[in-house]
């Protein structure tokens, strides 16, 4: 029921946050030097793939656009009309999930235009340094990397437990597939609303929104190295107790060793995240709500999804509405920037100075 100019600017909000704001900040009003990689490595992480930081940010743009322009062209040969092309393009390259329509994309009929939406979904939640490793050195390079196989296998794994919920109905398979993607890449659109599921499919549900898609794509949640890095440290802690004491195992990702440090961060980072979503739940929780849609609303927030069990709405209290919107803005900048923000010793440093 908006008008046309607004759900314009819904989509191209959300293009424009999936990448476009870091990207064109470092382009434009950003010079070369430690607080540019900053800001890069704080969107696409630490892979510099041609030596400059601007160079960098000008190839993932590049990405980003050809991605855009590809999508638009695919919904409109698929039969979308040249303007609903146009937003769900946006929203989904970005991963974002806007819909100008209340039944999201099960507003459209037709297995193509639903896979249509799965690729992009897919190729939005891909980190776009991949990309350039596709053209300049191939498939094989492409898929050597572990996030982009590990997003593959899940998918294909959850898109199985979500059809066997649904009961091996054959018309269900596509929706299986859908939602898996979805979810994971953290898009939020759907084919079928998620109130109406089964509810031994929202726990896998919400543990894919928590994990998302690649580092240096627009997807949210922790992020698939992340996850990759945790597996990778508790096979560690396993082999470590079998070893004698003298024995050195360094903890690898993709040939290279992770320091202790990093290690440090990442547990940090994810019991960050996980202490906000517990903290976000009992808000709602005390408020009366049912614990598992609790989880999955404060689950969608902080991972940007935006799939609703149905708690989210017009008449959703004040309250709960500020905790959602704090939840989907920390998710955003990865919870610590928002930390640094409010933490005192940064406003006492600050007056001191002055």
């Amino acid at each position: 029921n908006l008008p046309k100019t607004l759900l314009f600017f819904r989509s191209y909000s959300q293009w424009l946050g999936g990448a476009g704001i870091v990207i064109m900040s470092l382009i434009i009003l950003i010079g070369p030097g430690r607080n540019a990689f900053r800001l890069y490595a704080s969107e696409f992480g630490e892979e510099n793939l041609v030596g400059d930081v601007k160079a960098t940010a000008r190839i993932v743009f590049q990405v980003y656009l050809v991605l855009t322009i590809v999508g638009f062209g695919a919904f409109i040969a698929a039969g979308m009309g040249a303007f609903d092309a146009m937003l769900y393009v946006m929203s989904t390259i970005s991963t974002g999930g806007f819909s100008p329509y209340a039944q999201s994309a099960g507003y459209y009929s037709g297995t193509i235009l639903h896979l249509l939406v799965v690729l992009f979904m897919i190729s939005g939640a891909i980190g776009f340094p991949a990309y350039y490793l596709l053209r300049h050195e191939g498939f094989k390079q492409f898929f050597s990397d572990l996030q982009i196989r590990y997003l593959f296998v899940i998918i294909a794994v959850t898109t199985i437990i979500y059809f066997g919920a649904w009961g091996w109905r054959g018309k269900m398979l596509l929706p299986s597939l859908f939602h898996a993607t979805t979810a994971i890449t953290t898009t939020g659109f759907s084919l079928v609303q998620p109130a109406t599921w089964p509810k031994s499919i929202y726990l896998i549900t919400i543990f894919l929104m928590i994990l998302g898609g690649s580092a240096g794509s627009t997807a949210g949640g922790i992020k698939i190295f992340r996850f990759i890095i945790v597996i990778r440290v508790v096979r560690w802690l396993v082999e470590r107790a079998l070893l004698p004491e003298e024995a050195k195992i360094p903890v690898k990702y993709e040939g290279r060793v992770i320091s202790n440090r990093e290690v440090q961060q990442i547990f940090s980072f994810l019991i960050l995240y996980l202490f906000l979503i517990f903290l976000s739940v009992l808000f709602f929780v005390f408020a009366g709500y049912d614990i598992t849609n609790a989880f999955f609303e404060c689950s969608s927030a902080l991972g940007t999804v935006g799939l609703s069990s149905g708690l989210t709405e017009a008449s959703l209290p004040w309250l709960m509405k500020v905790v959602l919107i704090i939840d989907m803005w920390a998710g955003r900048l990865e919870i610590l920037p928002v930390l640094v923000v409010f933490y005192p010793a940064v406003w006492i440093a600050k007056r001191s100075k002055t």
